[in-house]
């Protein structure tokens, strides 16, 4: 149904994405409700409601695995998880000062100390290009997956912004 790549290893040089990869790619949620399914060739599962999320060890794989016994199914071929649980949400945060494109404040780390998540997260990758060369600006802007119903802490490695935008999506 679907596949989740990992973020490319060639991602990790200070013109795209810094000292590593870029995160993004293994902190996505993707939902489907009231979904029906038509053709020859149908899904196992057919519940209308249901989530998909990469199989990433760290991430994913350690929200998959805690959730795996109740709700949550790997699916090697997608390297991703099945999910149908309502606790999965997504945490997106971004950086509303003035110099929000200039300044790194990553990594970031997502902790829940009950459950020993850690989620590292970098910063979004740098697409503008200046003719020869990546401009050097990206947006400090970024998803992380957890569960909600826990308490987590938000580690930010520099100094903070004075001015932050939070979200979180789910149910």
């Amino acid at each position: 149904m679907v596949l989740l790549k990992d973020p490319n290893s060639n991602w990790a040089k200070i013109s795209d994405c810094g000292d590593f990869p870029c995160t993004a790619p293994n902190n996505i949620i993707l939902s489907f409700k009231n979904t029906g399914f038509t053709g020859t060739k149908q899904p196992d599962e057919t519940n209308a409601d249901f989530e998909i999320i990469p199989d990433d060890p760290n991430i994913g794989g350690k929200v998959g695995s805690t959730l795996q016994t109740t709700t949550c199914q790997l699916k090697p071929s997608w390297q991703g998880y099945l999910c149908q649980d309502t606790s999965l949400a997504l945490l997106t945060f971004e950086s509303l000062d003035d110099d929000s494109l200039d300044r790194s404040i990553q990594p970031i780390y997502i902790l829940n100390e009950e459950t020993d998540f850690k989620n590292t997260l970098n910063s979004m990758m740098d697409h503008q290009w200046d003719g020869f060369y990546t401009s050097q600006k990206r947006v400090a802007r970024f998803p992380g997956i957890l569960t909600t119903g826990q308490d987590y802490t938000l580690e930010i490695t520099s100094t903070p912004p004075k001015k932050m935008r939070f979200k979180l999506e789910g149910e």
